[in-house]
């Protein structure tokens, strides 16, 4: 069976369109299996030949759903194929669209708002972009002040810390601000009679430390101990006694020992009271 494109009425008949074809009703051995569009027949081999003006022999008889068309078999109801160029059918488009208008808010909208120190900017779509120098800023840390954007970055001056105290160090906590810790070893003023402390409001303080063995750098006095103003003393001569008359008896300052120095002019007894005694030597002696 032929399947031919039928030509539209706007396609003149001259216009030959060929395509493939198959027919196996009204189609002897040896016709073609091309299709003539434009006349709705098979073409390019032996067309059943037919008279449609006058009475038909047998031979004449146009079979298997064919009909007689300018002295034909051909097939009436096939469609002829669409040639309207493709861009000639598409509709035209709708220049009447246009994408929304950029705008920094429509980006913050669509996007989200932008990170510190950056803006929205329209430049071939939404794009980023630093802030202006000098726009506020927060660093989140408590270790800047007069935080502000640079070339997009949020910087602060550093936190004045100082305590303008001697015994702390100075320091800053991004999360807390500035510290100052007490440091008591610098409060040392080398008084064993006093208790050095730092204190972060008053700085260095030295309490007397009453009570507390001490040393007053005398090697001829023991037991001293801290006074109430803070000085060492309370501390008693060292006990130099040789029990000897004849000896004048002390404590050498420089080495803090017993000196024992015979002296011819004091008085001394034997205990005999019917002799009379006298020093010589550091010893008692009967008087000639």
């Amino acid at each position: 069976m032929c399947r031919c494109a039928a030509a539209s009425l706007l396609v003149p008949l001259t216009v030959l369109f060929v395509v493939a074809c198959e027919h196996d009703e009204g189609r002897r051995e040896g016709d073609s299996d091309a299709c003539h569009a434009g006349e709705r027949k098979c073409v390019g081999g032996n067309v059943h030949a037919c008279d449609d003006q006058g009475e038909m022999t047998l031979e004449q008889t146009c079979v298997g759903g064919t009909e007689c068309f300018h002295g034909e078999c051909v097939y009436p109801d096939v469609a002829a194929p669409d040639i309207t160029p493709e861009s000639d059918s598409a509709p035209p488009p709708d220049e009447t669209l246009e994408p929304p208008p950029c705008s920094p808010e429509a980006c913050a909208a669509d996007i989200g708002a932008a990170p510190q120190c950056y803006v929205w900017a329209c430049s071939d779509g939404c794009k980023l972009v630093p802030a202006a120098n000098g726009t506020a800023c927060n660093d989140s840390s408590d270790c800047t002040t007069g935080d502000v954007c640079q070339e997009g970055l949020c910087l602060g001056s550093p936190a004045a810390c100082d305590d303008g105290l001697d015994c702390t160090v100075d320091g800053c906590d991004p999360g807390s601000g500035c510290t100052h810790l007490p440091v008591n070893a610098l409060c040392d003023d080398t008084n064993p009679c006093t208790l050095d402390e730092c204190s972060t409001a008053a700085g260095c303080q030295h309490a007397a430390y009453v009570g507390q063995a001490c040393s007053d750098a005398d090697p001829c006095t023991v037991g001293e101990s801290c006074e109430a103003d803070g000085t060492c003393g309370n501390g008693q001569a060292l006990e130099c006694s040789d029990d000897n008359e004849c000896t004048d008896d002390s404590c050498d300052p420089g080495s803090g020992e017993c000196v024992f120095a015979p002296d011819d002019t004091n008085p001394c007894d034997d205990g005999d009271p019917k002799t009379q005694t006298e020093c010589v030597s550091g010893e008692c002696l009967v008087a000639d």
